[in-house]
């Protein structure tokens, strides 16, 4: 926060009746904020009237909020930043609607559900197998991990191997050891090409880009996924290409190498039993593998000691003391950058300002006098080529110092002469460059390594507010390192040319099938869709491009017309080439995103009557704004399509429909890139559990006819939308 008083916190809110981490959040007796809350409460109720006397203020009804949208004021809701629950009954912290005891302090949870708490049920479970005797007492799957290594030995391909526990092509070397699980001929990441992440604080959320070209890959941790701060930071494990980042008073992992994988607890402020961070919040983190096992590292604030913490089962961290900064136990620290270069730790604090530490923790040595005067608030730093390289928040610079005789080396490069400040992160590329987060200005730069020469910026915008620690990791080459059939799923939704904007395509998952619809023009300047469908071979796509025709009896029949090629680079972009009879073309076209917020709920595919009558809509979702693309038709039976604008919020939807023409974006026209539109009815949708379609739409001069439906059924014919990367 920057607020000195900060550091008056509590050491831990406690409640032995609940659960953090794995563990009670307290010690009954001890540690018991709850219990003594309540003891206390109805005394200090009885100092004054439970309803005063006084009159409320003119301005009273501007405080009856409700934070959370739940239809319940904070004023009488329990968890007014929930909007999934609003009461306690029993007082014990967890809401009704999650407590399968709602009248029972005691109890939370009933695994089971056999009418037992878990509390009180030695078999939580109903496995066969004793909670005390049973390595997973919350999963009727497991109850044995022989090895040790987290994954019970029925689904440990090596029950025996600490090292690994997967086998995705079975042919006996295990995940981590391979770099291509599946045996598909793609490597699992990148040898060379590197993605970034960053902690954007401001909007609470780490985002993905490419550290070559600073395309945008969407959020990698979401908001619901964590509490990000100034002082945040992540480190990962290379070989299981696991993310861990600090996240309040905890640190979570996140596995890099699963599209779809949720976050996990790793490392909770306090448990019973396991390791736990304790008091403080972590600052600093680094990884590495010592003697071919994982172990994180974490330095917390204003303490003199860097934590190491053993993965080899990350269900239960083990944890020892690897470095000691200071023989005197009244000193501080505060260690904010923690660097691996060369078999030694380098480490930067805002107090003693640098150290070096040698590979097993034994030796600490201080770089320079321990006051480098020319740091006046470093954040992050880099290690190349001798020299350590900080941001410096406060003179807006990237200084350097000798890493061997801890003296000045001079300045790096002045962000303020650049137009830039509040320099954060850092991070050193395999090619080479700098890459620095400029706060202010919500900016990625980018400089040569060793001239220092200014390279622009990489990212700009694109969802940043407060960029601070980034980190770059391997840039993923198969999105499905465990599936021989798959290796990308390119995102659902619109795609288009920036440099032709007023047509694209949109492009709906069938899991392993794409439905491909051209949005054009044909020779007239009329609108015109063409479809195409087929199976995506790895990174490519080829299919026969199709032209319907609607007859007078509703029938639609289909007339190939041509080719349609994709060859996807990644999730994001692609090239297109197209053969219509002689014609023939290509063009480089990208996802359209057009919301940098997360899905709110995700509507995004191709929806139609229940009977498939060659007719629908496709329905595009970016965070919490939606757009329909119907695919219809005129009263000639030619194949049509119209545009909604922007509807922002919750369904059901109602849509102004609009219908474009141009003579200069059909696939063989040429020209500067021009359109026109038209103003042509509304049409709304309800897309929850009964969905409908009803629309008053009349096509616009050329073209005759409308569309009226009235509450029609529909149906979702594709594959249920994953996250966008």
């Amino acid at each position: 926060t920057g607020d000195p008083n900060r550091f008056f916190e509590l050491d831990y809110f406690s409640n032995p009746n609940i659960q953090c981490g794995g563990g009670p959040c307290g010690i009954p007796g001890t540690a018991d904020n709850v219990s003594v809350i309540n003891q206390f409460k109805s005394w200090v109720a009885d100092y004054r009237s439970t309803v005063s006397t006084a009159p409320n203020p003119p301005d009273y009804s501007l405080i009856l909020t409700d934070m959370d949208g739940d239809g319940v004021l904070d004023d009488t809701d329990e968890f007014p930043f929930d909007a999934t629950e609003t009461t306690d009954s029993d007082g014990d912290g967890v809401g009704n609607n999650s407590d399968a005891f709602p009248n029972d302090a005691t109890e939370q949870f009933d695994t089971d559900q056999d009418g037992l708490g878990n509390r009180i049920d030695n078999d939580d479970d109903n496995d066969g197998v004793v909670d005390n005797q049973d390595a997973f007492p919350l999963d009727d799957s497991e109850s044995q991990d022989s090895d040790l290594d987290g994954v019970g030995d029925s689904a440990d391909a090596f029950v025996f191997e600490n090292s690994e526990s997967a086998d995705s092509d079975a042919d006996g070397v295990g995940n981590n050891s391979e770099t291509d699980d599946d045996n598909d001929g793609i490597p699992d990441v990148s040898d060379t090409l590197q993605d970034l992440l960053v902690i954007s604080v401001g909007n609470n959320r780490i985002l993905r880009f490419d550290a070559q070209t600073g395309l945008a890959k969407g959020i990698e941790i979401l908001p619901t996924d964590g509490l990000l701060t100034f002082q945040s930071d992540m480190a990962l494990d290379q070989t299981r290409q696991m993310l861990y980042y600090s996240s309040a008073s905890s640190v979570r992992a996140h596995d890099l190498l699963n599209r779809d994988s949720t976050t996990s607890l790793t490392l909770p402020a306090y448990s019973d039993g396991s390791a736990q961070l304790g008091t403080g919040f972590p600052t600093a983190l680094e990884h590495s593998y010592q003697n071919g096992s994982p172990h994180l590292y974490v330095s917390k604030l204003r303490s003199t000691t860097i934590s190491d913490y053993f993965l080899q089962n990350p269900r239960f961290p083990q944890e020892s003391t690897f470095a000691e900064l200071a023989d005197d136990e009244d000193d501080t620290e505060n260690v904010i950058d923690m660097y691996w270069h060369n078999d030694q730790m380098y480490v930067l604090s805002q107090i003693t300002n640098a150290f070096n530490i040698s590979q097993s923790g034994t030796t600490v040595n201080t770089i320079g006098n321990t006051n480098l005067t020319w740091l006046h608030d470093p954040y992050a730093f880099v290690v190349n080529d001798g020299l350590m390289i900080h941001t410096d928040q406060r003179r807006n610079k990237l200084l350097m110092t000798d890493v061997q005789t801890g003296s000045y080396g001079g300045i790096f490069a002045d962000l303020i002469a650049l137009g830039y400040s509040n320099p954060t992160g850092i991070e050193l590329t395999n090619d080479g460059r700098l890459l620095v987060a400029a706060s202010d200005q919500n900016v990625i730069l980018q400089f040569d390594g060793l001239s220092g020469e200014f390279l622009g910026e990489l990212v700009s915008g694109f969802g940043l507010d407060q960029p601070h620690k980034i980190l770059l990791v391997p840039q993923l080459q198969d999105r499905f390192h465990e599936d021989a059939d798959k290796v990308l799923r390119p995102n659902a939704g619109n795609w288009y040319n920036p440099a032709s904007s007023g047509r694209g395509f949109n492009i709906g998952i069938f899991n392993n099938r794409l439905q491909v619809l051209w949005f054009t023009y044909d020779d007239d300047g009329n609108p015109i869709w063409y479809t195409a469908a087929d199976f995506l071979i790895g990174h490519d796509f080829e299919a026969d491009l199709l032209k319907t025709k609607q007859h007078q009896d509703g029938t639609v029949t289909f007339e190939t017309i041509g080719q349609i090629t994709l060859e996807f680079s990644n999730e994001r972009e692609a090239l297109m080439s197209w053969q219509i009879g002689p014609d023939s073309g290509e063009e480089s076209i990208q996802w359209l995103q057009f919301s940098l917020e997360p899905d709110v709920d995700s509507y995004t595919g191709m929806w139609t009557r229940p009977d498939a009558p060659g007719w629908g809509t496709a329905v595009i979702n970016n965070g919490d704004k939606t757009v329909v693309i119907p695919f219809i038709y005129d009263d000639d039976g030619e194949p049509r399509w119209v545009i909604s604008d922007v509807a922002e919020g919750f369904q059901p939807f109602e849509f102004n429909m609009n219908t474009f023409f141009s003579d200069t974006l059909c696939p063989t026209c040429s020209g500067e890139s021009d359109y026109r539109l038209e103003s042509s009815g509304t049409m709304n949708f309800d897309l929850s559990n009964q969905p409908y379609w009803s629309s008053d739409f009349i096509w616009p001069t050329p073209l005759s006819g409308g569309w009226d439906l009235n509450q029609t059924d529909l149906v979702r014919i594709s594959s249920e939308p994953t996250r966008p990367r």
